[in-house]
């Protein structure tokens, strides 16, 4: 949840879904969707691709900042 409010905190999403898995990999894990007005799935399933739209710097600097928000 502190991951959740760091992601939204620097992404201000109008909503977040959560998604939780542990059947193909041996362990519990979360990924975390931050969707916005201009969500190209709006109404759909969300994929992952949508991230690949951002350039390395992008994701890079989004990193950076969550990590500060989670500090």
């Amino acid at each position: 949840m502190a991951v959740a409010k760091a992601v939204a905190g620097v992404l201000r999403p109008v909503k977040m879904n959560y998604e939780i898995h542990g059947n193909t990999i041996p362990h519990p894990h979360m990924h975390l969707f931050p969707r916005t007005p201009e969500d190209p799935y709006v109404g759909f399933v969300i994929t992952n691709r949508v991230w690949f739209r951002r350039s390395r710097e992008e994701l890079d600097q989004l990193g950076a900042a969550i990590r500060a928000a989670l500090r």
